[in-house]
């Protein structure tokens, strides 16, 4: 409940939060082969001045492994451990992309059994492909009202095997779409520092 652990849901495996952090400077490292990760994170919501999320799947949600909340009076104010759909947000989409072939249908199998329906799921193929093609999802009003987000998935460049995390730079609808192309260089060219 206080976001110090992840269960995939899916399968019943535990793991710690980027959250079990603040407890240790260990858990960076694990998850991420790397702390470096939380700099860029943080210089990227100083770049962009919004709210900026790094997420992990757990079953059919996002959670929330760290958040770095925006600059602006009204910023999205996110929770460290706090879940999201992932089916129709920027952060799902994003991972979804990222997942080879055979992990994405499974994926779509489950929530088809949860009661998505044929066109939900032909209109999210769509928005996976475009992922695919642009590595960059986006999102507007898909879960809170007046609320974008702009997405990325990212792995640690020191350790093979790990999780899809997904980078995340999200705020009030209006801004986010007005600077969208301008954020998304922004979160490229930070991770691709990252990632060198």
């Amino acid at each position: 409940a206080q976001g110090y652990l992840s269960v995939d849901r899916s399968d019943g495996d535990f793991f710690p939060t980027l959250r079990v952090a603040q407890l240790g400077d260990w858990v960076a490292a694990a998850l991420l082969g790397s702390e470096a990760i939380l700099p860029a994170l943080e210089k990227l919501r100083d770049e962009t001045g919004e709210t900026v999320t790094l997420t992990m799947a757990s079953g059919l949600e996002m959670r929330c492994l760290r958040a770095f909340i925006g600059v602006h009076p009204i910023s999205l104010q996110v929770e460290e451990g706090i879940s999201f759909p992932m089916m129709g947000t920027a952060i799902g989409t994003a991972y979804l992309a990222a997942l080879a072939g055979d992990e994405r249908a499974r994926t779509f199998q489950m929530w088809r059994k949860q009661g998505a329906s044929e066109s939900e799921a032909e209109h999210l193929a769509n928005l996976v492909a475009e992922s695919q093609a642009s590595g960059i999802a986006s999102a507007y009003d898909a879960v809170l009202p007046d609320t974008g987000a702009i997405a990325m998935a990212v792995r640690s460049p020191l350790k093979t095997g790990d999780p899809i995390m997904v980078v995340a730079v999200a705020g009030l609808s209006s801004r986010i779409h007005a600077r969208e192309a301008e954020c998304t260089a922004i979160m490229r060219a930070t991770m691709a520092e990252w990632s060198v």
